[in-house]
């Protein structure tokens, strides 16, 4: 079955968003995503600078698939807290003028003890984040860390002003001790974008990020169950952890063809 819906994260292939575009012309995928915080200068908030890299994506018969914010710090940590909502509420925003359906964030491991402070703290944001993605027409999506399915759920079903979806990443998984065909039947209800990664899991549970195809994700065993999944949902090639990004990407991209598996 062919894969609609292919994107690739533009800062792994140049930290020039144009030159990142150009470099991904040959990669024949659907579109890219941007990171907003590392990528998005001030003239690309505005509204020519926006319509330019809109122009930009167009000419190349890309789209904006998605926008992600990966922030350092928890979302619920109180230091620089008010700047890092605000970027949020900023991101959204240009998501939804830029036509993008999809933001992703961090917001750290979700607090272990639901009623604790720090728990209802990203509560109230995550709701707040939730509304205001629903006002424009921007789907929030938490990305995991060593977060467990049960966890994850617990955090959703707390989320009432707007939809909040999760993405599936089987690298983060494998890096947390989880079985990625596991956490995936376990929370797909819930997932609305996916990660392409692959990883190897270690005794200590931290795991090393690997070239896509090389590493314990079983992309052949997950293709099966991910084919409806991805009529409708965005699969972003990235590495985060590579001397060669462009290189491993491509070789991600080869794998998948070369199988056909996507």
């Amino acid at each position: 079955m062919p894969l609609k819906l292919l994107s690739v994260s533009s800062i792994a292939l140049h930290k020039d968003i144009k030159k990142a575009i150009n470099l991904a012309l040959p990669l024949a995928i659907q579109g890219l995503q941007f990171d907003y915080l590392n990528e998005i200068k001030p003239l690309d908030l505005t509204d020519s600078g926006r319509k330019q890299l809109l122009y930009h994506l167009n000419e190349r018969t890309l789209k904006l698939a998605s926008v992600v914010v990966p922030f350092k710090k928890s979302l619920y940590d109180e230091t620089f807290l008010e700047a890092r909502v605000q970027a949020l509420e900023q991101a959204i925003l240009f998501a939804s003028q830029a036509k993008a359906k999809i933001l992703l964030f961090r917001a750290g491991r979700l607090p272990s003890d639901i009623s604790s402070t720090p728990a209802k703290r990203l509560l109230d944001i995550l709701n707040q984040i939730a509304e205001q993605g629903n006002q424009h027409g921007v789907l929030p999506c938490l990305i995991p860390c060593l977060d467990t399915p049960e966890a994850l759920s617990t955090y959703i079903a707390e989320i009432k002003a707007g939809p909040l979806c999760i993405d599936f990443d089987p690298a983060i998984t494998l890096m947390s001790n989880l079985n990625p065909l596991d956490f995936y039947n376990s929370m797909h209800r819930h997932i609305n974008h996916i990660t392409g990664r692959d990883a190897l899991s270690h005794m200590d549970g931290l795991g090393e990020e690997v070239t896509l195809g090389t590493g314990e994700a079983n992309w052949k065993l997950l293709q099966p169950i991910l084919d409806e999944k991805l009529q409708s949902t965005w699969l972003n090639i990235t590495r985060t952890q590579s001397d060669n990004k462009l290189q491993e990407i491509t070789s991600a991209l080869n794998y998948l063809r070369a199988n056909q598996l996507f």
